[in-house]
């Protein structure tokens, strides 16, 4: 089973490839030169940037912080006694 799929994966690539050379464009998009890095695209770049390197870290501790008030919340509270409590047991 695994040569049947092997062989239409290996064709299924080398048609691709076939195809890609094949094509009208190909040459076209050789000879064309690249399209010119401007002022929008560096800004953006920045924007993104500053974004990713504030909101990612930033969402990390939120969900963090949330992860650990929930399993506060779902432990039971340990309350000591209130000063001057004297147990049962100790009464005379």
């Amino acid at each position: 089973m695994s040569t049947a799929r092997n062989r239409i994966l290996r064709n299924a690539f080398v048609l691709g490839i076939v195809g890609l050379v094949a094509s009208p464009d190909a040459a076209s998009a050789q000879a064309a030169a690249p399209p010119a890095i401007n002022q929008a695209d560096t800004a953006w770049m920045l924007v993104a940037t500053a974004l990713g390197v504030f909101l990612i870290p930033g969402n990390f501790a939120f969900v963090e912080r949330l992860g650990r008030r929930r399993a506060a919340a779902a432990q039971p509270a340990i309350t000591a006694p209130p000063p001057g409590h004297v147990p049962e047991e100790q009464h005379a």
